[in-house]
């Protein structure tokens, strides 16, 4: 099973969008994104993203709060097919037609396990693993300014974040651990 399943909004706010990743992780992985409209008629493919990446299993998808301009953050890409560095890059996404840009907004050359964007949608926040080898004690929860990115991260806790990361409808971001 793979973590990157999400859920959002659609472009009217009267319905809702379920994002799922499509492929296996042996051979060519993970190699499409499924955007699926789920209204109270029923659920139907909206659009299918030919990815020229894999999603590691540890990946997430996650979508910001705007209408007008949102974005959608892939965590844990593997650089190509035939990569084992992990990126997370962050896209533009249409609510309307649930395509993402070609182009990517940012790029972080980490492995990021979960992410969530702020309320304004000009952070991201990131449960990352720094060293890259899954050592517990090296996770961290991370910032990013996305509209500043010669900043890098700030880190926002030393101590162990080794779980998802979900902002709840106070705002807030909430984390297991």
């Amino acid at each position: 099973g793979y973590q990157a399943l999400t859920a959002t909004y659609n472009q009217n706010q009267n319905g809702y969008l379920l994002i799922i990743p499509k492929g296996t992780y042996s051979g060519n992985g993970l190699n499409e994104l499924l955007v699926f409209n789920v209204s109270n008629t029923g659920i139907s493919l909206l659009n299918s993203n030919p990815l020229n990446f894999r999603i590691n299993y540890y990946g997430q998808v996650k979508v910001s709060n705007s209408i007008t301009s949102p974005k959608i953050c892939i965590s844990n890409q593997l650089k190509s097919l035939n990569n084992e560095s992990y990126v997370t890059k962050i896209y533009n996404f249409n609510r309307a037609n649930g395509t993402i840009s070609s182009n990517h907004l940012l790029e972080i050359n980490k492995s990021i396990i979960s992410c969530e964007f702020s309320t304004d949608d000009n952070l991201l926040y990131a449960s990352m693993d720094i060293v890259g080898n899954r050592n517990p004690n090296d996770y961290r929860l991370v910032v990013f300014d996305i509209n500043n990115q010669i900043l890098g991260y700030r880190v926002l806790t030393n101590n162990p974040i080794t779980g998802n990361l979900q902002r709840a409808i106070d705002g807030n971001i909430y984390f297991t651990n």
